[in-house]
């Protein structure tokens, strides 16, 4: 931890992801060792939040009895929607969600078929990447804001 603060010049970190290594699919294996580990890196003030990454509907619940969780991502988009009801429990909660592949795992023809009456009132989404977006998400939410978009760790330091 401290070797990566000095590479990149910080005193803290403003957001750790814990990753369970889950990319096709979760389990509800316990997290609590490794989620404490960060969970005192933050009480030493190291980390300012905390973040999980392809986590299960318990382990969300387990690392929120051990501190304050603000991001989650995992694996979701138009054609892998198993985790609909973690989308709908951070939305619900006000935890930021960050789709991974968003738009992979199928083709555009594929797309097209999955995106029809979906998005905001029932609309066609518009072609292109963002009305695919929406259309996957639009129908947790009536403000999709609560959905993070993913930066390189250039943006995040202002370069």
């Amino acid at each position: 931890m401290h070797d990566n603060l000095r590479h990149l010049g910080l005193d803290v970190l403003d957001v750790v992801n814990l990753r369970t290594g889950a990319h096709e699919g979760t389990s509800d294996d316990s997290i609590a060792e490794s989620f404490g580990a960060l969970v005192e890196l933050r009480q030493e003030g190291l980390i300012r939040h905390l973040g999980l990454s392809g986590v299960s509907l318990a382990q969300l619940t387990e690392a929120q009895a051990m501190a304050p969780v603000v991001t989650v991502q995992n694996l979701y988009n138009l054609a892998n929607r198993a985790d609909d009801a973690l989308v709908d429990r951070c939305a619900a909660e006000n935890i930021a969600f960050a789709s991974f592949f968003p738009l992979g795992g199928f083709s555009p023809l594929q797309s097209e078929t999955l995106t029809k009456g979906r998005g905001p009132g029932g609309r066609q989404p518009a072609a292109g990447g963002a009305g695919l977006v929406v259309a996957a998400f639009g129908d947790h939410c009536a403000d999709p804001g609560y959905l993070v978009g993913r930066a390189s760790a250039g943006e995040h330091r202002g370069r």
